[in-house]
């Protein structure tokens, strides 16, 4: 969301380019419905992605045929990657997840959403003490060295 009058300075980008398609272009708004309307708007894959599953039922497995450009391979096996890498965090650091408080796990969105101590002390009306010692007692449950490391628990949402 931006103002009016930066709306005014910034042209409305598309957020695919055809030449690129996983290239990220930022889209401006000057209203949230406008951004809420956008974002119910179904999604689209690139036109010259063709992706095939073949469900085998007898061992439950299944199989993903992905046709695209070798242009755009590396990009795609990179999300591949990073959805694989965040699946097995999610699995591995789940009971440690499961540790925390309800208040935890709030304050833990906001960290990751990068809000200060400060921030968070006056969402809650606690103190900058008790805001700081929440996030050393979720950085303990979690097992993180610090503050950096948190940032993974982004994947629990």
């Amino acid at each position: 969301m931006v103002s009016p009058n930066v709306l005014a300075q910034v042209s409305v980008m598309e957020i695919y380019s055809k030449n690129d398609p996983l290239t990220f272009r930022p889209r401006y708004f000057s209203h949230i419905n406008q951004a809420m309307q956008w974002m119910t708007l179904p999604q689209q894959p690139p036109d010259d992605v063709n992706m095939q599953i073949d469900k085998h039922c007898k061992d439950n497995r299944a199989r993903i045929i992905l046709d695209v450009s070798t242009d755009l391979l590396p990009d795609y096996l990179r999300e591949f990657r990073r959805m694989f890498e965040n699946r097995a965090f999610l699995v591995e650091k789940m009971h440690l997840y499961a540790t925390l408080s309800k208040r935890e796990k709030e304050i833990l969105s906001l960290i990751t959403r990068h809000h200060s101590n400060q921030e968070i002390a006056d969402r809650y009306a606690i103190s900058l003490n008790t805001a700081k010692t929440h996030r050393k007692n979720i950085i303990y449950k979690l097992r993180c060295k610090n503050n950096a490391e948190l940032m993974y628990y982004q994947v629990f949402g």
